[in-house]
């Protein structure tokens, strides 16, 4: 399993810290994380299973990963999501919600389009939620 993080292009630095990816080849069997906490960031997340919005969380979470396959993921600048959403921070506390609640620009085929693309070319494609 690997972890990277790509910087943004500098137009998107005032609002995205960093762009990550999680990938994982050929599993033979289920990896569970020993434990995910978070921190009091806000992350839009993308994998073919899911895409959304998780909040913070209080405890911690495991995650399961078999196969393989690749999450790819943004975090915001703190404070930048208000831009977005127009409730408070902690309204997503515990929780996790879909793209079109809170960025209706990011449908299922916009999604595709971003997980088809390499790690370098998504991060300058991912202009379009600023427009």
């Amino acid at each position: 399993m690997t972890f990277q993080t790509y910087l943004p292009p500098s137009d998107l630095a005032p609002f995205i810290e960093h762009f990550w990816t999680i990938r994982w080849d050929e599993a033979s069997a289920q990896y569970y994380s020993d434990e995910v906490m978070h921190r009091p960031h806000i992350d839009v997340i993308m994998s073919s299973q899911q895409s959304n919005i998780p909040g913070t969380f209080r405890g911690e979470r495991t995650c399961v990963a078999a196969g393989s396959g690749r999450i790819i993921g943004s975090r915001f600048r703190l404070g930048v999501f208000h831009a977005f959403w127009h409730g408070t921070i902690t309204d997503l506390q515990d929780k996790v919600i879909g793209f079109q609640q809170v960025i209706p620009q990011i449908d299922a085929r916009y999604s595709e389009h971003l997980l088809a693309l390499d790690d370098q070319a998504r991060s300058t494609t991912y202009k379009r939620l600023f427009e």
